[in-house]
């Protein structure tokens, strides 16, 4: 096999690849530190356009302050007619819509026959903690009737979950006149809104 023939530069040529290899080792980390700080650039364009954005949406707060406000308040009236406030004992409040409900029931000639509170544990997923009454009524159809309906009056609002009603005594087919006597179970919720801490 035939051997190539030693590879001579000249001294123009040697100089000019020296050139060359010192221009390429000066050129890579000044190429690296500029693709380097291409990238923190993009980095720091992107966080700057999310940040005027949250400015952007703070000043619209800020200009919209007042209405925030107002849309709050009705928020907060709103939801009194639903919650009990937050301040108090769960057991006080209870205890306060159960002497709410017996005061209704008296006026309409409803009897109340037992009463139970229960205060069920919070949920920390909700925002409200739930109150359980049980109630047994005895009356007359139409005094239960008006008893149900005097339940809408009461504010925070109460929510029927059950009512079960039993017949007290024999039904006499023969005189329709006499009302019958009728025993009603009643269990009701409350909501009471959890503090914010």
């Amino acid at each position: 096999m035939k051997q190539l023939p030693p590879l001579r530069l000249t001294l123009r040529q040697q100089r000019h690849l020296l050139q060359t290899l010192l221009l390429l080792i000066l050129a890579l980390p000044l190429s690296l530190g500029l693709w380097w700080w291409w990238g923190k650039h993009q980095s720091w364009q992107n966080s700057l356009e999310r940040q005027e954005a949250i400015y952007a949406r703070l000043l619209g707060m800020q200009a919209q302050q007042d209405d925030i406000a107002q849309t709050l308040q009705q928020a907060s009236r709103h939801s009194a007619l639903y919650l009990y406030p937050a301040q108090g004992e769960p057991e006080a409040n209870a205890n306060d819509a159960l002497q709410q409900l017996r005061s209704a029931l008296d006026r309409v000639g409803v009897q109340v026959s037992s009463s139970q509170v229960k205060v069920l544990p919070q949920d920390e997923a909700f925002n409200y903690q739930r109150l359980e009454l049980l109630l047994n009524l005895e009356g007359k159809w139409s005094d239960i009737q008006l008893a149900l309906a005097a339940l809408r009056d009461i504010r925070p609002l109460l929510w029927i979950d059950k009512v079960q009603i039993n017949l007290k005594t024999r039904l006499q087919s023969a005189n329709n006149q006499v009302e019958q006597s009728l025993g009603v179970e009643l269990v009701i919720s409350l909501y009471k809104a959890r503090e914010q801490s």
